[in-house]
């Protein structure tokens, strides 16, 4: 049956390979719980390999988020894209992830300080969520007084094909989503501070190596260290 499923998803829901894994390894967590309490008496996973594949991380670099800080400023888009292109801007400053970012209201934010708690994990890791507000996403908080910042964001999908547009206009060839967002933020921050532990509690990873898939970053950074020895010449 997991097998059939597992096809299910690619074949007729068109789900990616990294999606199918995920959706796998999100049933495997529930029936394993079930099999611990007893209420299966076999758990199917047990002989069931889920594949773990690593994803690619699409971010922007420090002068493309300005290009599309730059846009938005200079209101000429249609109005749905401006809201788009607000909505993406407030993730990049803030590392929400879209689901959560959908649902932020102006009255989680007090003495600058962004509190929230992340729909992913609301059962495994019910611990609050608090981010600093950098100015940019401050700037955003000006669009409404009170309740949802975002009311009238389309759904994933637009959302997603709207970015595109937005990064074709702006002569920007990457693979440009809502997640582009939450990678960039964790990116800028990483490349900026070295700091790793405080980046895993802003992104609200339960564990340090989700974290790690931003490690290019410290590579990056090692590799620019070591130059600081090429004056040293032998």
């Amino acid at each position: 049956y997991l097998t059939d499923y597992l096809i299910y998803m690619k074949k007729e829901l068109g789900n990616t390979e990294i999606t199918a894994q995920r959706n796998m390894s999100t049933i495997k967590i529930y029936v394993t719980a079930a099999y611990r309490k007893g209420y299966i008496e076999e758990n199917p996973f047990q002989e069931f390999h889920i594949k773990r594949i690593k994803s690619d991380v699409d971010y922007l670099t420090e002068e493309e988020l300005m290009q599309f800080v730059q846009l938005y400023y200079q209101r000429t888009l249609p109005e749905k894209l401006q809201l788009t292109l607000a909505f993406f801007l407030f993730m990049c400053f803030t590392s929400m992830h879209i689901t959560d970012a959908r649902m932020f209201c102006i009255e989680q934010v007090n003495n600058d300080v962004l509190t929230y708690y992340r729909v992913k994990n609301r059962n495994c890791k019910p611990e609050p969520i608090k981010i600093p507000m950098p100015v940019p996403a401050e700037k955003l908080l000006e669009e409404r007084e009170e309740g949802r910042l975002f009311r009238n964001v389309q759904c994933d999908q637009v959302v997603n094909r709207q970015l595109k547009a937005i990064a074709k206009e702006l002569g920007i060839n990457k693979k440009i989503s809502a997640k582009t967002g939450r990678h960039t933020f964790a990116t800028i921050y990483l490349r900026k501070t070295k700091d790793l532990s405080s980046l895993q509690k802003l992104l609200g990873h339960s564990n340090i190596r989700e974290t790690m898939i931003y490690a290019h970053v410290m590579d990056e950074s090692k590799r620019e260290g070591m130059q600081c020895f090429n004056s040293f010449t032998l």
